[in-house]
């Protein structure tokens, strides 16, 4: 990932029209002929904005299977905004609900921690008898059940069932008889 990401780096500066190869949420690739705009880096992802023909789109650079620099060159629109093109074309992130057990010792302090470390991709929203609700935000079901996996049986996640569905492959992956063991 590195190697693409300076690749579009260096196409971002000198203004070079690129030839990628793009991996959907579907897995599936196309190739697009687009004009990086710009990177970001959010949440430790890096996006590229890019003019295509149907618009301006937002790419994870992560999903980038090759890019190549070509010699055509584009004009940056002079009112494009970084930030603006990266609010304006954000999708929704994918969400769970779980909940922590309040009778715990250390369930104040975990809650807290988990805010800490996740910042606005971690909200408290009620308690539920002796539950603490939380919800965690993250662009995949994958990414969610990475932060959750660690955390054992002081948590119960409520919904949606295809971050149940990833933790119980972690675990899996991670129980002695499982591919690791």
């Amino acid at each position: 990932m590195v190697a693409v990401l300076l690749l579009m780096q260096d196409a971002v500066v000198r203004r070079l029209r690129v030839r990628l190869v793009y991996q959907g949420r579907g897995r599936e690739e196309s190739e697009r002929l687009v004009d990086p705009l710009g990177l970001v880096d959010k949440d430790d992802l890096w996006y590229l904005i890019a003019r295509t023909e149907k618009g301006q789109r937002t790419f994870r650079v992560e999903r980038v299977v090759s890019v190549e620099l070509t010699e055509e060159s584009f004009e940056r629109p002079a009112d494009f905004d970084l930030s603006a093109g990266m609010e304006r074309d954000r999708r929704p992130d994918g969400g769970a609900a779980f909940r922590a057990d309040r009778d715990r010792p250390d369930d104040e302090r975990f809650v807290w921690v988990m805010q800490d470390r996740l910042g606005r991709n971690c909200e408290g929203y009620g308690v539920e008898d002796d539950w603490v609700r939380l919800k965690i935000t993250a662009p995949t079901p994958l990414m969610i059940a990475q932060h959750l996996a660690g955390l054992g049986g002081s948590i119960d996640v409520v919904d949606p069932p295809s971050v149940q569905a990833e933790l119980a492959r972690l675990g899996h992956e991670l129980a002695p008889d499982g591919p690791l063991g």
